[in-house]
């Protein structure tokens, strides 16, 4: 199987007139680039620009991995996004190293389940935000 390994992260406070100038989507960038953890620095080599290819900061605490998995409505799906299934359960997507993998949280009543994402589950789902522009949705319900 391949599985396409993608990232998406806000741009850096420190270029956000750079920012103005990509083809963002919402207030992320796509990019294929270095990221160093330890240092808590990361950089864009490649993204999509107005006139070209080019360089930009971004802030590491929204960085979001491309889960492999898109929603009813054909949206790739990454690390921080807010889905919500028909029944009006709304889950974070989160990336948990103690299972390897990616896990949807959510509540229902007062309890908070984690599941493993299943495909047939998520092509019923709608992402309608994510934990950084909409942290007011999180824990919502219909």
């Amino acid at each position: 199987m391949i599985r396409e390994i993608k990232f998406r992260a806000k741009v850096a406070d420190s270029d956000y007139e750079n920012e103005k100038q990509s083809k963002m989507i919402g207030s992320f960038v796509h990019f294929t680039g270095f990221i160093d953890l330890e240092n808590d620095i990361g950089y864009v080599e490649q993204f999509e620009k107005i006139n070209g290819v080019g360089w930009i900061d971004v802030d590491l605490k929204t960085l979001g991995q491309y889960t492999g998995l898109k929603d009813k409505k054909g949206k790739e799906i990454y690390e921080g996004d807010l889905l919500k299934h028909p029944l009006g359960v709304i889950a974070e997507i989160n990336y948990a190293d103690e299972f390897a993998a990616f896990l949807a949280g959510y509540f229902i009543g007062k309890s908070y389940r984690r599941d493993l994402l299943d495909p047939l589950y998520i092509s019923l789902c709608e992402v309608i935000g994510n934990k950084y522009d909409n942290p007011e949705l999180l824990g919502a319900t219909a």
